[in-house]
């Protein structure tokens, strides 16, 4: 029954949908010619909201290019610290890391002078493989953060512009009510004339 129904809802041509869409926004609250205001004085706070609600949206969609901008800029500065980082290890590291557990200095050392250079080698590998790794992990962690945050503002963007588009039916809706206003007042005074 219910895939029935839904079956039903996607093959309905689009003005029935968009129909039903403005009769549910329009349920939201009472109608502009059910409230009898003024249509000017309303205009007047539709165009004060709306204002606001532009310059929000022109804040976000800049913040938005910024933070893609240094998403592109993160990512650039990961790709060449990651080529960076294998050309020293190709060139430096890899002697290092490869250093032999016994070299010619340690067959000569003392006890305690041969275990203070193991300690600093292992130490050394070790620093040499976790830092790097740290900071590649931590830039992208920035780079995630960047596009959640990204990804939030489009969304808070998304709502503006669902605002403003309500605001933009209600003014159409004033217009048309102050244009129906005009044009009935000349009439109803023709009709009063014709009664005297």
């Amino acid at each position: 029954m219910l895939s029935g129904g839904l079956s039903r809802v996607g093959s309905a041509p689009l003005g029935v949908l968009a129909l039903s869409t403005l009769c549910l926004f329009s349920s939201f609250g009472p109608s502009i010619e059910a409230r009898s205001v003024d249509p000017q004085e309303e205009l007047r706070k539709l165009i004060g909201e709306r204002a606001p609600i532009e310059a929000s949206l022109q804040e976000l969609e800049n913040s938005v290019l910024a933070l893609e901008a240094r998403q592109i800029e993160l990512s650039q500065e990961l790709i060449d610290f990651e080529r960076d980082l294998e050309a020293k290890l190709r060139d430096a590291m890899l002697p290092l890391l490869s250093w032999p557990e016994g070299g010619r200095f340690l067959q000569t050392a003392s006890w305690l002078e041969y275990q203070q250079t193991e300690l600093l080698i292992q130490h050394t590998r070790k620093a040499l493989l976790r830092k790097p790794l740290e900071l590649i992990e931590e830039r992208k962690t920035r780079i995630a953060e960047l596009s959640d945050l990204r990804s939030s503002m489009s969304n808070q963007i998304r709502e503006l512009q669902i605002r403003k588009s309500l605001i933009d039916f209600e003014e159409e809706e004033l217009l048309l009510m102050k244009r129906r206003a005009e044009t009935e007042l000349p009439q109803a005074t023709g009709r009063s004339k014709s009664l005297q």
